[in-house]
């Protein structure tokens, strides 16, 4: 055996084990979510589609992601305050809270047909294969939600809309939490 083989192994070893993600312990069912996000798309039927991400009030973050996704399961993570502040903030808006996402499409669809009409363009409407967003807002004892319809492609559709701008922001916002490093699979308790 060469003499340093045997100190390159454990070293091998516990950088291995250190690259390794721990698992953590899930969100407490107990913790109210503050904020969820359900993202589905139409693609395919017949299998699971779901992938949400839900915001605890303890700032417990879990994300669920369908078998289908690069990075399939149940993960989680305790994020800081101070981080969730900016998110916690925009979802309290009361201009947020209160938008109608089918009235701002069919708004924003009427101004850009008559615009289209009045400079004889014409322009695409709608978006086929369209992924549905569901996001819950709970604070207060009071619950929302805001269901839209490919948010992203309507928001760039029609960027006269600030309502659906908003929206979209919104629900960047909270998918970015599916990104976060410190998600870790969980185990159940």
């Amino acid at each position: 055996m060469h003499p340093f083989l045997h100190l390159r192994i454990p070293a091998a070893l516990a950088a291995l084990l250190m690259i390794a993600a721990p698992a953590v312990w899930a969100c407490s069912a107990s913790v109210p979510v503050e904020i969820e996000l359900r993202v589905m798309s139409d693609r395919g039927e017949g299998f699971d589609r779901l992938h949400r991400i839900r915001v605890h009030a303890d700032g417990c973050v879990a994300v669920r992601r369908p078998p289908f996704h690069r990075a399939p399961g149940e993960f989680s993570a305790q994020v800081d305050a101070a981080r969730l502040a900016p998110l916690r903030q925009r979802v309290a808006d009361p201009v947020l809270r209160a938008i109608d996402p089918q009235r701002a499409l069919a708004d924003a669809q009427s101004a850009l047909q008559a615009r289209g009409r009045a400079e004889g363009e014409l322009r695409r409407t709608h978006v086929s294969h369209p992924t549905g967003y569901v996001l819950r807002l709970a604070s207060g004892g009071e619950t929302i939600e805001i269901k839209a319809e490919s948010i992203f492609q309507q928001a760039e559709l029609h960027p006269q809309s600030r309502e659906l701008a908003l929206l979209a922001e919104t629900i960047g916002e909270v998918l970015a939490l599916d990104a976060l490093p410190e998600l870790r699979a969980e185990v159940s308790r």
